[in-house]
């Protein structure tokens, strides 16, 4: 073995000893909570592209007892996204309820709420994740309703049409905004992910 390829033999164990990193555990992504989701439809809610979203009024129902842990530009953040999300299935959004086709409204509450219950059989669903207590819990529901019945507060359980049901942990209050936001807008498009697209 000649002198010059022992050199470039040594050369060449140095440089792979350099490239040679020590692996790094990155921190846990704090938008990365365990989640379910469930829902259900009328075998006759076979929406057309064209037909009209109205919001009930409020869109969103607050059902907690301590601070909101969605403040309003998340609750923005969510009632936007149900806008893109219905927009993208060739629905229309109106701001007249009484001449919309359907009204869509959400409920979020918190497993502190006393009366959380009340939602979850109003809407006939649970999709528990089981969670071990050490966190709070938040359930979304959202449902649309037959806009034959606008006028009528609260519109009876048989108007629901399409419902769901998305329940996950809430991340901690001093979490970054903008990942609260982005999470918020995710855990929305999920929940929406089985209402038909307009035919």
């Amino acid at each position: 073995m000649t002198s010059t390829f022992k050199l470039f033999l040594t050369f060449l164990a140095l440089c792979l000893s350099a490239c040679v990193q020590t692996p790094q555990t990155l921190p846990p992504e704090p938008t990365r909570k365990s989640f379910t989701s469930i829902s259900t439809q009328n075998t006759n809610f076979v929406p057309k592209a064209g037909q009209s979203f109205a919001w009930y009024s409020p869109p969103i129902t607050w059902a907690t007892t301590g601070p909101t842990y969605l403040n309003d530009d998340i609750e923005a953040a969510i009632t936007t996204t149900v806008e893109q999300e219905l927009a993208n299935r060739g629905y229309v959004i109106t701001q007249d309820s009484t001449a919309a086709d359907f009204i869509i409204g959400m409920v979020l509450s918190t497993d502190d709420y006393n009366h959380a219950n009340d939602f979850a059989q109003y809407f006939n669903l649970n999709a528990n994740i089981n969670s071990d207590g050490s966190a709070p819990v938040v359930n979304a529901h959202i449902g649309v309703v037959d806009g034959r019945f606008a006028n009528v507060n609260p519109p009876p359980s048989q108007a629901l049409v399409w419902k769901a049901d998305l329940e996950t942990e809430i991340l901690a209050p001093d979490t970054d905004k903008a990942i609260r936001i982005a999470r918020a807008k995710t855990l929305t498009k999920r929940l929406l992910s089985s209402l038909p697209s307009g035919k």
